[in-house]
């Protein structure tokens, strides 16, 4: 009736004709649920903080109101030229300088407000790239590390990964599966996206043996590249950035994003670049991991990336970097 009344309001372009309410009634309650984390973070049965590294207060810290918003309309709309309403393109020097004149206020409402991620790249869209994204992660981190560097880490734990999976796989057949499908992605030659895909799998299914619970996801794997993504993430409940792989079967097309708030966030070129991302969604942002994916997140923060701190690491991942320690050179 009500859409018979208004029929403004027919959603006419998702596929179910209701597609974009379903997502504006989620983004609503991760408002709420933003909102409410000071309280939660009080109660004995939340989730601990497992993103220590917080936002800091860096970086013109007296800037202000009328020069913070003349720098957020400049990295919107481009340098205002003189005696024309025109504006130039910002040359990426000049957005490094805009980024790091916004970030001591702009850090400040994404702690102290927490806001949508969509509301803080309305105000600042350059960080829906990698390259600033990745830029302001490391300033988030006040250190000199060459957080892209620290990727090759990954190639360590890989192997050490499948080491692991191979002693579990005789009593785990999700495991064992797994297993199977990385020896034929070896002997096909894949790409080493798709062995990289499994190996995340592989993670997840050793850290979680009973699954990482109903509507929860740290790496959603689609086997194809026609499908419509926005669908696809339509019945992931987490609101919390993601993982998503999808890949043409048969051929090395394959495509990664990070995954945000019910939708695509950004793209990455492979998984490894896209494990970067998802961590300098987290900090950029300063959202805490979820519950649900919690032991592996910060497996990746602490082991890939060498982000230690001082509360320790979840019992899971104690146990398996314990168990891996313990494995002989060549199994």
């Amino acid at each position: 009736m009500l859409i018979l009344k208004y029929p403004v309001l027919k959603d006419m372009e998702g596929a179910t004709k209701y597609s974009s309410w379903k997502l504006a009634l989620w983004n609503s309650f991760k408002n709420f649920r933003r909102g409410s984390l000071k309280e939660d973070a009080n109660n004995e049965n939340s989730a601990p903080q497992a993103k220590r590294l917080r936002v800091t207060q860096s970086d013109d810290p007296d800037i202000t109101e009328d020069d913070y918003d003349n720098a957020v309309q400049e990295l919107n709309g481009g340098k205002k030229k003189k005696g024309s309403k025109k504006r130039s393109k910002l040359s990426a020097r000049e957005v490094k300088q805009l980024l790091q004149k916004t970030r001591h206020k702009r850090n400040s409402w994404i702690r102290n407000d927490k806001p949508l991620v969509s509301d803080v790249t309305e105000k600042f869209p350059q960080l829906v790239k990698s390259r600033w994204l990745r830029h302001e992660f490391k300033a988030v981190l006040c250190s000199e590390v060459d957080v892209y560097a620290k990727l090759e880490n990954w190639q360590d734990w890989k192997k050490k990964l499948i080491q692991a999976a191979k002693l579990e796989a005789f009593t785990r057949p999700t495991i064992k599966k797994l297993l199977q499908e990385l020896g034929l992605c070896e002997e096909l030659s894949c790409p080493d996206d798709a062995i990289d895909a499994i190996c995340l799998d592989l993670l997840v299914k050793l850290l979680y043996p009973q699954g990482i619970g109903k509507g929860a996801v740290f790496l959603k794997i689609i086997e194809s590249c026609d499908v419509d993504l926005g669908d696809e993430l339509l019945d992931i409940q987490q609101s919390e950035p993601f993982l998503v792989v999808t890949s043409k079967p048969g051929t090395e097309t394959s495509q990664m994003f990070v995954c945000c708030e019910g939708k695509l966030f950004l793209e990455s070129k492979c998984i490894k670049e896209a494990i970067l991302d998802l961590v300098s969604t987290y900090f950029v942002f300063d959202i805490s991991y979820p519950k649900s994916i919690y032991s592996v997140m910060v497996f990746i923060q602490h082991f890939i990336f060498d982000l230690e701190d001082e509360q320790s690491v979840p019992q899971a991942v104690a146990t398996l970097v314990t168990n891996i320690k313990k494995l002989p050179a060549e199994l």
